[in-house]
């Protein structure tokens, strides 16, 4: 892990250089990436002992902050989390209920930097606007649901944990940024079950969010309540079970 830190910090100074040289150049290609994130999912694949799980998870979870912060391009930071998803996506029925726990554990740890990537950089627009592009194209709207179902367990709870360890105030515009995906995922998702449990980890744990967090994160219900009211009375493709929920 050392060695591909120091690799990935030289290729983005190469891709810094040529930027400067209007010459375009990827870090790492699609498939590039794809291939390290293969052989990372089988690095912790290998991994024995909890504590050793733990460390592991957090040293690769910890590679995005390596990635060219000040690119604008998908081929950083996102591809990075991209190719984490879509491999665990790959992956995932594949993966022994002996090991399924390090992988939860996994998953989290990834919530976890990539929220604590974007809150160190103050929520920049631009950020927040790719972020919502992964979330919606590679994370929320893919099967298997398993590992949909965990994203949605971990989030709000890693939101938290990343606004009381930065001690930084999010503005309720932000929130809403940071929040547009699972909007979308009400509009549009099928699964009954999936649904039910995007608004009781998500959206119905706000009011509670907004109680514990210890530093200012603005959270106007009645706004949230509003554009969920907007969904289910602009959708006309929500079946009626979903739509009432909403209405709820």
């Amino acid at each position: 892990l050392l060695a591909l830190k120091k690799w990935i910090v030289a290729q983005c100074r190469n891709q810094n250089k040529n930027a400067n040289k209007n010459k375009s150049k990827e870090i790492l290609s699609d498939m590039e990436m794809l291939k390290l994130w293969k052989g990372l999912f089988y690095c912790m694949w290998m991994s024995d002992k909890t504590p050793i799980q733990h460390e592991l998870a957090q040293n690769i979870s910890d590679l995005i902050f390596v990635f060219d912060s000040k690119s604008k391009k998908e081929l950083g930071w996102a591809q990075f989390i991209k190719g984490f998803f879509i491999t665990m996506q790959r992956e995932w029925l594949g993966i022994d209920h002996l090991r399924l726990d390090k992988y939860y554990t996994f998953i989290r740890k990834i919530i976890h930097a990539w929220l604590k990537f974007l809150c160190k950089r103050g929520w920049d627009n631009n950020d927040l606007a790719l972020y919502k592009t992964v979330m919606v194209d590679t994370v929320l709207t893919n099967k298997p649901d398993g590992l949909r179902f965990h994203v949605l367990d971990v989030f709000l709870p890693e939101l938290e944990k990343v606004c009381k360890s930065n001690s930084k105030s999010v503005d309720f515009n932000n929130l809403q940024d940071i929040l547009a995906p699972f909007y979308i995922l009400l509009a549009g998702i099928k699964s009954q079950t999936l649904y039910e449990y995007a608004l009781k980890k998500v959206f119905y744990a706000l009011p509670e969010f907004s109680a514990t967090t210890s530093v200012d994160v603005d959270v106007n219900i009645t706004i949230v309540s509003k554009c969920i009211f907007k969904i289910a009375s602009e959708s006309e493709t929500l079946p009626s079970k979903q739509r009432d929920l909403l209405y709820d």
